[in-house]
């Protein structure tokens, strides 16, 4: 029985480097999200002593995290099934469903029923950033951000869980479904991801509401969060 494509027994077969980014580029997470690799070296095959190289496979929300490898050296050959976990998308830009405002209205009516919670706005611009953000992955959403956001050297796990959240549960929007942070700093860095900064120091209201204003339009929004350590 053949062992897990990927493995260092079975690895993914390809021709050149050029036909392991084919093959990455082509992976999609398990809610369809484009998936961030990253070249790990190179290691010595125990079958028949190919070089094989290594890469580190990470969903956008980190939920997702394997090592496999890869055999450039099979002229003329594209794999074109997937590792266990993950699917092959035919464009990793290919919109998702959560970036449509019918997901969103959906999951508002799920998660609120007949109540109204009286979302601002502003919410739903930061709903739809977030979207792009878990849709592409930390690296490459910073590559098209003008302010390079979110930085390399912030809790990219957090932030991108927080992103899914909001996505998926509308965390943040109401007092009913707060966003929750062990830091103050930690919601302020997540929210500079997508351009918002704190209002007057941080305004926070008794109702578990964070004032911030967006650095480009000014428009500002009440962010519900619960600080663990604050």
């Amino acid at each position: 029985m053949q062992n897990n494509l990927g493995s260092i027994e079975n690895p993914v077969k390809c021709e050149n480097p050029s036909g392991e980014i084919k093959y990455l580029d082509q992976l999609a997470g398990p809610k369809g999200e484009r998936i961030f690799y990253k070249r790990l070296g190179s290691k010595k095959s125990q079958v028949d002593k190919t070089i094989l190289d290594v890469y580190l496979l990470t969903s956008p929300d980190f939920n997702f995290e394997k090592e496999i490898y890869m055999n450039m050296y099979v002229e003329g050959y594209h794999e074109k099934k997937p590792i266990d976990g993950l699917s092959i998308k035919n464009s990793f830009l290919a919109k998702q469903p959560w970036q449509d405002l019918k997901y969103f209205e959906e999951r508002e009516s799920e998660i609120f029923g007949k109540e109204n919670p009286d979302i601002e706005s502003k919410y739903i611009y930061l709903w739809s950033k977030a979207g792009m953000l878990i849709s592409c992955g930390p690296y490459i959403y910073a590559e098209f951000d003008a302010f390079g956001f979110p930085d390399t050297e912030w809790n990219l796990e957090l932030i991108m869980n927080s992103a899914n959240n909001v996505v998926h549960d509308l965390k943040g929007c109401s007092i009913k479904c707060p966003l929750v942070f062990e830091t103050i700093i930690d919601l302020e860095q997540f929210m500079k991801v997508f351009h918002f900064e704190p209002k007057y120091e941080m305004v926070h209201n008794e109702n578990k509401g964070y004032r911030f204003f967006h650095i480009m339009t000014k428009e500002e929004l009440n962010v519900y969060a619960v600080i663990n350590n604050g």
